[in-house]
């Protein structure tokens, strides 16, 4: 990864840089211990859920954590009225 960044003279935001593992429930219990990884010798941290374009989403694919985060918004939006 770093190497490709390099060439086409890119840069990685390690702040920024988040990695998850998408697999339904039963796969990922199967894991006894989290895997690493990291991008010239930097420790990426691993999360299970993320927001991409405005869409909350976890390692199940499942909607709970993007309709707990709108729900927030919509209660403090109805309080604000």
């Amino acid at each position: 990864m770093h190497e490709w960044l390099s060439v086409n003279k890119l840069t990685l935001n390690m702040t920024k840089t988040e990695f998850m593992l998408i697999a339904s429930r039963q796969k990922l219990s199967q894991f006894t211990e989290s895997p690493s990884l990291t991008i010239n010798e930097n420790a990426v941290e691993q999360v299970t859920s993320a927001k991409t374009l405005g869409v909350y989403v976890d390692q199940n694919i499942n909607w709970e954590c993007h309709i707990e985060n709108i729900s927030k918004k919509m209660a403090y939006a109805i309080g604000a009225i």
